[in-house]
């Protein structure tokens, strides 16, 4: 038994047509078709396939056992289509026939699986759609939009594909997730409308989508009546749940469900509920994900919001859906400020869904409890982040409190990023303010970080590093370690600034050590910046080089835009000064287009160097060249991007200076110890977990069993690390590691 499963519209039906075609000679006594849509019976199922059969009529009792009769000497497949509304009566019967006739083959197509054992199930998946700016060669061989061609020339023979209409014929197919009802209806209108104006219909999809197609059955005239075919084989306690997911967008945690589901469902009912929408391909899990996570397709969640509005509960599930998105992003606890982040770009469209509602509905505390909790994600977006943290403390009470002392500390952050200094300084010194009128330490820290940060961007580096100090202070005594390592970072350069150039390599040091603790790819990347631009300072641009293009790999793991731009600018400058202008100026239009994107400037250090990048540059390739350059960078990706910054070569040090170090120096400054030069060591994500296993003592056996791989592969890794850490053997390796702090 194979069951072809898949929500309406999606194909099963043609997909077994095909199959049967193609496996028709393989079987003695052939196919045989059996349509069960127009059933509405379960208990009419065998009496429907023995008349596909051809079998006299029996008694009503006796179709099944007759069935059985005649079926069990044949070599067939049986073809059983439309099996989702009789669930009950089609697997009665084939219970009975796979038991009692070893020649059968059975064929299913349903929304919803038999759920019989020995039952093999295959998703259907939708057609592929081109991604977004994809080549005209490409669009016009994806499967979405070759059908989409098709229907349309049926209807308007002189519709064709061309550069000017594949983009919106892409986005079409995208926005009906590629079903291919779904494409043959958007295609039927083209009699009437180009694939722009289709496109920009789209907002109403629903009642877009609808067609006059005599030959396919009412269930599939529009895209409504498909869905609801589906929708009213469930139970009202798994329609309500189904209804109250339609509120979540880009994707829906399994704890959400729980968290909004109807108050009438018992909580023990709502997995059930949620299975049963699974297995009538209303709601698909997405693969890979844990834990897991699941989605609609957008026709089907445009079902689902209309279905919610006409029950009266559209305010009540974006509140409950509002109320999980505080409190998810408010429990993003873990001490990586990268994994923190990653957890809020996951949401980063329920959260703006939240923050419309909230904001729609006039709910000021419950914005600002938001906008407090994804605070780093707000200023990471700085735009939107603005937008979200004004309009919260504007419809929130004036009156001192932790949250909005935090919250004007995040605006003061923002601001800063996009280079309104007077701005940030008015906010920070409220959040101040709030700090020492309610002697509260996160108010305390969050403000005086702030301060610190506009301190330098000032130019008073003494004064950043006062500031700074207190900041370090308060998240020490808060226990935030990430956070304390952050400033650890700013001070550093504070000290650099001022000149104490070992006051600023063991500050990083510090920094470095909690980020590799923590395991945090976004920190270890400011860390490696901030050592780099040590290394600069005393004339080592080898080992600047080095640690800036391991940067890059950090920052594209953690996807850390912000920090990007910094390496970027950095990179620009060494490539111009060591005869590189042409890079140098595609990465100065990278970083253009960047601050751009994200509404920010430059940070003050990153236009600094951005600045001495520019003029050295233009003033070798000449402005016209340059300007042709940099537009090639206004324009590049992000990943070519970051293969352009890694391909800066230093050969020498700094010329000028006399006193440039080796690659020992780097690992100096890793420990803390400058006058102590050891060599940097590079690993591995695989490298550093045998490492931290050997620290284990643990045998190379027992480390394969533990990482699932193999003997000789440990054995490879170990003696990799041995010669990377010139020890003789693993436990010298590992008292190696532990005093470069990479354990």
């Amino acid at each position: 038994l194979l069951t072809l499963t898949g929500p309406g519209g999606v194909g099963k039906t043609r997909l077994a047509l095909a199959i049967a075609h193609e496996v028709v000679g393989a079987f003695a006594d052939g196919v045989i078709w059996v349509d069960l849509a127009p059933l509405t019976d379960p208990t009419l199922v065998p009496a429907a396939v023995a008349t596909a059969l051809g079998l006299a009529s029996a008694s009503e009792h006796g179709v099944s056992d007759q069935l059985r009769h005649v079926l069990h000497a044949r070599q067939l497949l049986l073809v059983l289509d439309n099996c989702e509304h009789l669930l009950d009566g089609v697997a009665a019967v084939m219970d009975l026939l796979l038991t009692h006739c070893p020649a059968l083959q059975v064929l299913a197509t349903s929304r919803a699986p038999l759920h019989l054992r020995g039952e093999h199930r295959v998703l259907v998946e939708p057609l592929e759609t081109p991604v977004a700016d994809a080549d005209l060669s490409v669009v016009t061989t994806t499967a979405a939009v070759t059908l989409f061609a098709e229907r349309a020339q049926a209807v308007h023979p002189s519709f064709a594909l061309t550069s000017a209409n594949a983009a919106s014929v892409s986005a079409l197919c995208r926005a009906v997730d590629g079903l291919p009802l779904a494409i043959e209806l958007a295609a039927a209108r083209s009699a009437i409308l180009s694939p722009q104006t289709l496109l920009a219909q789209m907002t109403d999809r629903l009642r877009l989508l609808r067609g006059q197609m005599r030959d396919l059955p009412l269930r599939q005239q529009t895209m409504t009546a498909t869905i609801a075919w589906s929708y009213d084989l469930l139970d009202p306690a798994a329609q309500a749940l189904f209804r109250r997911l339609a509120v979540f967008v880009g994707g829906i945690p399994l704890d959400a469900v729980l968290a909004v589901a109807p108050p009438e469902v018992d909580q023990q009912a709502v997995l059930c509920c949620l299975e049963d929408l699974v297995h009538h391909s209303l709601v698909r899990r997405l693969s890979g994900e844990e834990p897991p996570r699941f989605t609609m397709l957008e026709t089907i969640h445009s079902f689902g919001l209309e279905q919610l509005e006409d029950a009266g509960d559209l305010r009540s599930a974006h509140d409950a859906h509002a109320a999980f998105c505080i409190a998810h992003t408010d429990d993003a606890s873990h001490p990586s400020i990268s994994v923190q982040m990653q957890r809020l770009r996951t949401e980063r469209a329920n959260i703006r869904v939240a923050m419309a509602h909230l904001m729609a509905t006039g709910n000021g505390p419950h914005a600002l409890q938001l906008t407090v909790a994804t605070g780093w994600f707000a200023a990471a977006t700085s735009q939107e982040g603005r937008q979200w943290l004004e309009w919260s403390l504007a419809h929130t009470p004036a009156d001192p409190s932790v949250a909005r002392g935090v919250a004007l500390a995040e605006l003061a952050y923002v601001r800063w990023a996009q280079g309104a200094y007077d701005d940030a300084q008015d906010l920070a010194n409220a959040s101040r303010a709030i700090a020492q009128l309610l002697d509260d330490v996160t108010v305390t820290a969050n403000a005086y970080d702030v301060l610190g940060a506009i301190a330098r961007s000032q130019h008073d580096p003494a004064l950043a590093r006062t500031h700074l100090t207190t900041a370090l202070q308060a998240w020490r005594e808060i226990g935030d370690r990430l956070r304390e390592a952050d400033a650890l970072q700013l001070l550093s350069g504070a000290e650099s600034e001022l000149g104490n150039h070992a006051a600023a390599a063991n500050r990083a040091a510090e920094a470095m050590m909690v980020f590799r603790q923590l395991g945090d790819p976004r920190g270890l990347a400011t860390g490696l910046g901030r050592l780099a631009q040590i290394a600069r300072d005393q004339g080592n641009d080898i080992d600047a080089v080095a640690a800036y293009r391991e940067a890059l790999v950090l920052c594209m793991e953690a996807r850390e835009r912000f920090i990007l731009v910094g390496v970027f600018a950095s990179l620009a400058e060494l490539a111009s000064r060591h005869e590189q202008a042409e890079i140098a100026a595609v990465l100065l239009g990278v970083i253009d287009r960047l601050a751009q994107e994200a509404g920010a400037v430059r940070q003050p250090t990153a236009g600094a160097i951005y600045e001495r990048a520019y003029q050295a540059a233009a003033t070798t390739l000449g402005i016209q060249h340059f300007t042709e350059l940099h537009a090639q960078g206004l324009q590049m990706t992000l990943e070519d991007a970051v293969t352009l910054a890694d391909s800066v070569r230093v050969q020498e040090a700094t010329p000028g200076i006399p006193d440039a170090r080796t690659s020992a120096a780097m690992a100096s400054l890793l420990r803390g110890n400058p006058e102590q030069p050891v060599r940097m060591i590079d690993l591995t994500s695989r490298e550093q977990d045998i490492l931290e296993l050997l620290a284990q003592r643990l045998t190379n056996a027992e480390i394969a069993e533990r990482l699932f791989i193999g003997r000789r592969t440990v054995d490879s890794h170990v003696g990799h690390l041995l010669e990377k850490l010139e020890a003789p053997n693993r436990r010298q390796a590992v008292a190696i590691a532990a005093r470069l702090g990479l354990i």
